[in-house]
């Protein structure tokens, strides 16, 4: 019998993770979700590059829980960050890694 990992920490996955790895942590696993509407809304892929493309002044950096659907999770913490003009998705990135 194989010991289940305690916890799971993911950053940057653009697909489902299946139930069946879920499943394999003790305390769940846990993600960021960077989106100019906040969720529920704003769900899905490459939120951050949306969000500079369509003009968004910020996003908002969840913290969230994993579960089988996409970005549905128990939050556990939002944080709203400004999108400066000056701002690329590099430079966005690394405003969502540092609020994490």
């Amino acid at each position: 019998m194989m010991m289940k990992r305690e916890i799971g920490i993911v950053c940057g996955w653009q697909r489902l993770i299946p139930q069946i790895v879920l499943d394999k942590f003790k305390y769940g696993v846990f993600g960021f979700h960077a989106s100019p509407l906040g969720l529920p809304f704003g769900k899905g892929r490459s939120p951050m590059n949306w969000s500079i493309i369509s003009g968004y002044p910020q996003v908002y950096n969840h913290c969230f829980q994993y579960n089988s659907e996409a970005d549905d999770g128990l939050l556990y913490s939002t944080t709203e960050l400004e999108i400066f003009e000056c701002d690329d998705i590099l430079s966005l990135k690394k405003k969502v890694l540092i609020d994490m």
